[in-house]
């Protein structure tokens, strides 16, 4: 019998094995669910975390399904009117050249420098990754990007050069977007197009033009590692500053080229032979046409928007002609020059201490070359309040003719036979003084003495301008010289289209950007009275052959009631005159008649019509150019008298073209009638007198028909010669922008503007045929009576044939023969008009 004690044990660890069991499984399955729960929590919230880390980066980031059509800023280029390129417009200077027109070594090139997985990657190098976390990790900061050429244009695009996590997530991102957006070949021609290279480039063609002088599709192998060899650093590797670490880089990138199977062992070879000849220039503009091109540019940014032109690739055709814009420079140059002499040498440009020369000679000890010579140049620095010059030494190759700032070594000798030793870095040249012989104290309206020795005008340190004369057997033969002072300006126009063929707003655009031929308005003195004859011949009651008294007389304002007695330049009076011998012999007196019989109303608008825009005294002082005008505006109304009384716009820009070669709209010309014919052709015979017998017969030398007028301000302020042939207008201005005195008597505008425009038009007219002006049909000549302007008997010796508006030609004969007068007529003679000269009513009594 079995006892119940010895069963009961076995049973119950029967039961408490299963319960055991069964517990453990429940707890298994307890900590399986919130295992599961866990893992579903954190892999929601890792999701989340994700997400939000995705949403933050990316919130702002842009879609690139317009990137493909992004522009980038390219330049705007300008050109005269022959295609030649006078300057550029931009904010970064880029041109956007097709991947197609870039040479497929060249492209490796860059692959192999930067990228040489690009085609077999989505967007990023995991292993290039790794290596850059590595290396920041070790450096304890981010010192490698890593990254691939999508992420780059992504980074030159969008994000900039910033270094951090933060922005590598968001390039990553952007990167992985831009790949599904567009096709590898897109991507490396934004790469290509948009990077920097140094030296104001931006993109590989004005990289390529700059550094090699030739478009991208001329680029050798060597040269295109050479460029691959830049993003990396510019400044670092420039091969303008630093020819021989760019060697070394470009060897490396050639060498990545063969390891990648891009190039050859051979090829590689040959090209590491090859030295880097770099061209590292650029156009410098401010040597072509500047002032035209800044006045251009601020049309083109009126009317197109600053951002369109700096940015926008347009090309700009212009009128202007470069080849007369540059005889308009020289021209300028060489009379301005010859102005400042006149009025004396203001001194030295600066000083320098013998240990700034030391420093300067010891830091160009390298570059300072057989032939070689120093040139300095001052920068104006302001310290606590107070201005100073810091200069600085560069290696020139010196030049016949050329200016060069040169300090004052020493100066040896005594009496006239002293000299100066000017040091040329590399030696010294002897300063005698017959090269300074008119320096004399800086005077312009009392004649100083002339320097007796060299002693009295330089002493060592001093920092002057130096022109270059001649080189003998290694010896530069020199003499002084001096920046001008004086100002001028100067604008040349087609007489039929009134295209702007040159204009010159100043002395020197890098010193003074002020476009003085057309931001500056001047009293034109006797320039202006060509528009009074026009209002006088147009009223019919004034012929050249009219007869008027060249005497003093006093007018007196009915407004303020002041006295006013214009004279003559020469203080003299030679009473009867024609209207023709007034105006080639500026006489004041006549002017003022003339303006007082038709009333200065009247004078404005004939002035008005022609082209004068800016605003005129309503007085009889108009008649001697008081009233301020711009040499734009004045040359343009001589145009007008050239073609016949027709007033047309000057014409700057010809044509406008986007980045896409499209025609942009731009004003049209105006144009009207602003005189008949038949009196402007009166105006030009008059002014033909001025060159022939008259104050601008320097202008004779030219052996062609001209016409014009020369203009002097009140105590030789202004010197003004506005003039024309059948084909251009031109007008020069000279003064000071502060309207000092330039001078005494020599500086009329005969002695000033006049020998500038003579220079000009010489150069102008080169290889054109000579015209006679056109005569119209409203003209008529006929043989007249000198003295009193009245048909000439046919035994009148000395008569002469004068041309007349039709229907104004005297009617009578002169009977001076017959009565035997052998003078003027009387005041009773039928060619003296007693009225002339009696003030009108109204404004003056």
């Amino acid at each position: 019998m079995t006892k119940l004690g010895d069963s009961m044990p076995s049973k119950i660890d029967s039961n408490g094995g299963l319960r055991s069991s069964v517990g453990r499984f429940l707890w298994l399955r307890r900590w399986f669910i919130r295992l599961l729960v866990f893992g579903a929590v954190s892999v929601l919230l890792g999701a989340l975390t994700v997400g939000a880390i995705l949403f933050y980066f990316s919130r702002d980031l842009p879609e690139f399904d317009s990137l493909g059509d992004y522009k980038p800023p390219e330049v705007t280029r300008v050109f005269d009117r022959n295609g030649i390129l006078v300057a550029e417009f931009f904010e970064e200077k880029r041109t956007v050249v097709p991947l197609a027109k870039i040479p497929v070594h060249v492209r490796q090139a860059f692959l192999a420098a930067e990228d040489a997985e690009f085609y077999h990657h989505k967007g990023m190098d995991l292993p290039g990754l790794i290596r850059a976390f590595w290396a920041n990790l070790r450096a304890g900061r981010v010192v490698q990007g890593g990254s691939t050429i999508t992420q780059q244009v992504i980074k030159t695009f969008i994000l900039g050069p910033e270094r951090s996590y933060a922005r590598k997530i968001r390039e990553l991102l952007l990167a992985l977007r831009l790949e599904n957006n567009l096709t590898k070949d897109e991507i490396l021609s934004l790469y290509l197009n948009q990077i920097y290279f140094g030296h104001g480039c931006y993109g590989i063609q004005e990289a390529s033009l700059y550094f090699f002088g030739k478009g991208v599709e001329k680029l050798e192998l060597a040269e295109g590692a050479v460029l691959a060899s830049l993003p990396k650093s510019p400044a670092r590797y420039s091969p303008v500053r630093h020819l021989e670490r760019v060697r070394k880089r470009r060897d490396w990138v050639l060498g990545q080229m063969a390891r990648n199977g891009m190039i050859d062992e051979a090829t590689r070879d040959e090209a590491r032979r090859m030295k880097p000849r770099v061209f590292g220039q650029s156009l410098n503009f401010a040597d072509l046409a500047p002032y035209y091109a800044e006045h251009v540019r601020r049309l083109l940014e009126g009317r197109l928007g600053r951002e369109r032109v700096l940015r926008g690739g347009l090309r700009v055709d212009l009128a202007l002609d470069l080849k007369a814009q540059r005889a308009a420079q020289h021209a300028m140059k060489k009379g301005l020059r010859w102005v400042d002499r006149k009025q004396g040498f203001r001194g030295p440009l600066g000083s320098l201490s013998s240990e700034r020369v030391a420093k300067e000679r010891k830091r160009l000890a390298g570059p300072l070359g057989p032939g070689d010579v120093w040139s300095w140049s001052g920068r104006e620095v302001e310290e606590e309040g107070k201005k100073r010059r810091i200069w600085r030494a560069k290696v020139v190759k010196p030049v016949a003719g050329g200016r060069l700032l040169l300090p004052v070594a020493g100066i040896e000798g005594e009496g006239k036979k002293a000299y100066a030793k000017i040091d040329l870095g590399r030696g010294f040249a002897r300063l005698e003084m017959k090269g300074a012989s008119w320096a004399r104290p800086f005077s312009p309206v009392r004649r100083s003495p002339s320097p007796k020795s060299m002693s009295e005008l330089l002493k060592p340190g001093d920092i002057v301008e130096i022109r270059m004369e001649s080189e003998v057997a290694g010896t530069w033969k020199v003499s002084l010289s001096q920046p001008p002072l004086v100002q001028g300006a100067l604008v040349a126009i087609d007489v039929e289209s009134r295209q702007v063929l040159a204009l010159v707003g100043g002395e020197n655009f890098r010193d003074s950007s002020l476009i003085r031929a057309i931001q500056s308005r001047r009293q034109p003195g006797s320039a202006f009275k060509p528009l009074l004859y026009a209002a006088a011949v147009a009223s019919r009651k004034f012929t050249p052959s009219s007869v008027v008294m060249d005497t003093p007389e006093v007018y007196r304002s009915s407004l303020k009631g002041r006295a006013w007695k214009p004279r003559n330049f020469e203080r003299v009076f030679l009473g009867p005159v024609s209207l023709r011998y007034a105006l080639a012999h500026s006489v004041n007196t006549v002017a003022v008649k003339l303006a007082a019989d038709l009333g200065p109303d009247e004078v404005i608008r004939t002035a008005k019509a022609l082209g004068i825009d800016s605003k005129m005294k309503r007085n009889l002082s108009l008649a001697l150019g008081t009233s301020e005008v711009t040499p734009l505006e004045l040359t343009n109304a001589y145009a007008s008298l050239a073609s016949l009384g027709m007033w047309r716009s000057p014409v700057f820009v010809t044509r406008i073209r986007d980045v896409k070669g499209i025609d942009l709209p731009w004003p049209g010309q105006e144009s009207k009638r602003a005189i008949s014919p038949g009196v402007a052709f009166v105006v030009t015979s008059l002014l033909k007198s001025v060159i022939e017998e008259g104050t601008g017969k320097r202008a004779l030398r030219l052996g062609r028909p001209l016409a014009g007028k020369t203009g002097t301000a009140n105590q030789q302020r202004d010197g003004w010669f506005v003039g024309y042939s059948a084909d251009v207008a031109c007008g020069v201005w000279v003064g000071f922008d502060d309207h000092a005195r330039m001078g005494t008597g020599w500086a009329q505008g005969a002695g000033t503007a006049l020998p500038i425009w003579t220079d000009f038009m010489e150069l102008a007219h080169e290889n054109r045929p000579s015209r006679g002006f056109p005569v119209p049909d409203d003209v008529v000549f006929v043989r007249v009576d000198k003295q009193n302007g009245l048909l000439a008997p046919p035994q009148m010796a000395e008569a002469g044939f004068e041309v007349f508006v039709e229907g104004t030609e005297p009617r009578s004969m002169s009977a001076r023969l017959e009565n035997g007068m052998d003078g003027a007529d009387s005041d009773e003679g039928p060619g003296f008009n007693p009225e002339i000269g009696r003030l009108p009513g109204g404004m003056f009594e």
